[in-house]
């Protein structure tokens, strides 16, 4: 009897609690985040803790709306990747007014604000920066050799990167449209249309392109120590990698990427892309409300997510080090930090004893002439050529080299187990 009334008690509270939380008036959960890729943990943790606490249970509650909440049917549907607002009538994106705030955020996009916003501190290049190891190249000092011949190789004109009739229109519209409205979201989509190539449509799925995946702390240098002298986590607008998932990597060589540590995978949450090449930090020349911090924070950005980048080549290069007569592979990356207006790539890359990182700038592109579009570009599809070709192949080839060591090191331990048994 005791366990029947206990049931029938949990059902009234349970009951009556909804009741309170239809008439208080709490927002409606919203399934996915726009800014986030649909983290959902986040914004139902966020949904509850709006949900008034009633004192007793019979009383109704007060909700004490947000400042910075509107109406959830003005903004873009669960999903997409842009802030803009949507207009349910047309089906189309509505231009950001004054005045307009942005959609409702969740508690990993507040998280992913407060690193962006460390970015943005006066001292953080000399600060955070250098004092984990990482360090702005200066123009007067010369790179490694290895890296001087990547970039002149790599920066050479693309053939298959020459834009046609139908992108070069398309370059006028850019130039000559209205960027007073835009968001990092806007731009980020309009660079990906005209000078950034289609993973499937020409690679095939063998890159993989990831829009705003947060690195996990203990990938970035002096991740380990959080502090207030510690590097941001990079959360680059686009990033270029190889799909784990494809026909990149068998799964003896992913079992030989799981020894390095990190993992090969580790940069990625989910574990779907390994060793990223190009990255790219998307900012916007705007009202304050959109702008964070502009080139500068972005090229900071850029400092602490190309270093990432090339700690995940040194750990592969550390475990072939185990191994005699293994190559070696080049851990250079580059990286791009831009706006409507400019856009600047950098390369990055580490002192042999992988303690320190450094970034060089390679290339500036005024992206509001046509010129400057075409060669932003070429550069960048050539970056995706060495990356899918060269770049690729060392990858295959020093994961293979490891396969095929460890398999004749157990053949040779099998062999010596038959000869001991036969001698007993």
């Amino acid at each position: 009897m005791e366990g029947k009334s206990n049931d029938e008690g949990t059902r009234k509270r349970s009951k009556r609690s909804l009741d309170i939380v239809q008439d208080s008036g709490a927002p409606e959960p919203h399934g996915s985040c726009d800014c986030c890729s649909g983290r959902l943990a986040g914004c139902v943790t966020d949904w509850l803790g709006q949900i008034p606490v009633s004192s007793e249970a019979g009383q109704d509650s007060e909700v004490v709306e947000s400042a910075a909440t509107t109406p959830s049917s003005q903004y873009t549907p669960s999903g997409s990747s842009t802030n803009r607002p949507y207009n349910e009538s047309d089906g189309n994106y509505a231009p950001i007014e004054r005045g307009v705030s942005p959609p409702p955020s969740c508690s990993t996009c507040n998280t992913h604000d407060k690193e962006s916003r460390l970015t943005e501190m006066p001292d953080y290049r000399e600060v955070n920066l250098a004092g984990n190891g990482i360090f702005l190249h200066a123009p007067g000092e010369t790179p490694p050799e290895s890296v001087s011949a990547l970039c002149d190789a790599v920066l050479k004109a693309c053939d298959t990167a020459e834009p046609s009739a139908d992108v070069r229109a398309s370059f006028q519209d850019y130039i000559s449209g209205t960027w007073d409205n835009w968001t990092k979201w806007n731009l980020r989509f309009e660079l990906m249309r005209l000078a950034y190539p289609d993973c499937y449509r020409i690679y095939a799925g063998i890159l993989y392109c990831a829009l705003d995946d947060a690195f996990p702390r203990s990938c970035v240098p002096g991740g380990s120590l959080v502090t207030k002298n510690r590097v941001a986590i990079p959360q680059p607008s686009i990033a270029y990698a190889y799909d784990v998932i494809s026909r990149n990597f068998t799964l003896a060589q992913q079992l030989v990427g799981r020894r390095m540590r990190p993992p090969m995978n580790s940069l990625n949450p989910h574990g779907r892309w390994a060793f990223p090449f190009l990255l790219t930090e998307v900012t916007i020349q705007g009202p304050a409300h959109y702008q964070r911090g502009g080139l500068w924070a972005a090229t900071n950005r850029c400092m602490g997510g190309g270093a990432a980048c090339v700690g995940a080549i040194n750990s592969l290069n550390r475990l072939l080090r185990q191994y005699d007569g293994a190559p070696k592979v080049n851990n250079a990356v580059f990286s791009v930090a831009t706006d409507q207006s400019y856009g600047e790539l950098y390369v990055s890359w580490s002192s042999e004893s992988g303690r320190r990182y450094y970034m060089r700038r390679i290339g500036m592109y005024a992206l509001g002439r046509e010129d400057g579009l075409a060669e932003f570009r070429r550069h960048i599809h050539g970056i995706c050529d060495w990356g899918n070709g060269q770049r690729r192949k060392e990858i295959r080839s020093a994961l293979r080299f490891i396969v095929k060591k460890d398999r004749k090191e157990s053949d040779a331990v099998r062999t010596r187990k038959k000869k001991r048994k036969l001698n007993e």
